[in-house]
């Protein structure tokens, strides 16, 4: 087990990709509920999206594990 995360933000709903190696999860490390994207070892994070209106929440992937399905309020 690794953490995946090294903030003392709100990180949570995280989503594993079908093959395991990549988590989506939401995270307010910037102030406002953003998705982010990690490997399952714990490197190569990066916000999927930057959007001043809207909190985006609760990240799924789909079954191929090539999109991810968020919502945003």
């Amino acid at each position: 087990m690794a953490y995946l995360t090294d903030n003392q933000s709100q990180n949570s709903a995280p989503h594993f990709s079908p093959d395991g190696d990549w988590v989506a999860y939401q995270s307010d490390e910037n102030g406002r509920f953003a998705v982010y994207l990690v490997r399952a070892d714990g490197s190569g994070k990066k916000r999927l999206l930057q959007n001043i209106n809207f909190e985006h929440r609760r990240p799924v992937f789909s079954p191929t594990g090539r999109e991810i399905v968020f919502y945003g309020r």
